[in-house]
Formats: structure tokens, sequence, C-alpha cells
């Protein structure tokens, strides 16, 4: 893009309209965490046996997990440990 067009675009983005603020992004990012973690629980029982409990406490690590990605909390610990811990047989 260049000359009028860009400027038009460029003020555009700077004054913000018909842009995300940052807690939308965040919101839309929590509900897509709990899609992507859905998702993946119903790909992984199409390969294994998962008790309604067991996929559950899955999808509710998986969900935690992304969340935690996508909105770029602090690094607390590694997410990996808590969701093999919740997948393994009782």
């Amino acid at each position: 893009m260049v000359g009028e067009a860009r400027e038009k675009e460029l003020q555009s983005f700077l004054s913000g309209d018909g842009w995300y603020r940052g807690v939308a992004v965040d919101s839309l990012s929590q509900q897509e965490a709990g899609i992507i973690a859905a998702r993946l629980v119903r790909r992984i029982q199409t390969k294994v046996a998962l008790s309604n409990g067991k996929a559950t406490a899955l999808e509710s690590a998986f969900t935690d997990a992304f969340k935690r990605r996508f909105i770029r909390e602090p690094k607390t610990s590694n997410p990996t440990p808590q969701i093999w811990t919740k997948a393994k047989p009782s």
C-alpha cells in the first residue's frame, strides 16, 4: 500500500476504530482455547478409549494450558506434566 490509501489505513489503525481492544482479544483467546481443547480431546478419543471423566479432565487441562499460552500469562510452570497426569489410567 502506498500513498493516500496507505495514509487512510494508517489513520484508521491508529484511531482504534474497528479493532479489538486487549481485553476483547484476551476473551476471544480464552474462548478459542476451549474450542481447540475440545477438538483435541475428540481427536484423541478416536484413537484411545477415554471415560467421560477422563475426557473432561483432559479437556480442562488442555483448556487451561492453551489459555496460559494464548494470553501470555507469566510462565508459572510447564503444563505438560499436569496434562499427562490427568491422562494416566486411574
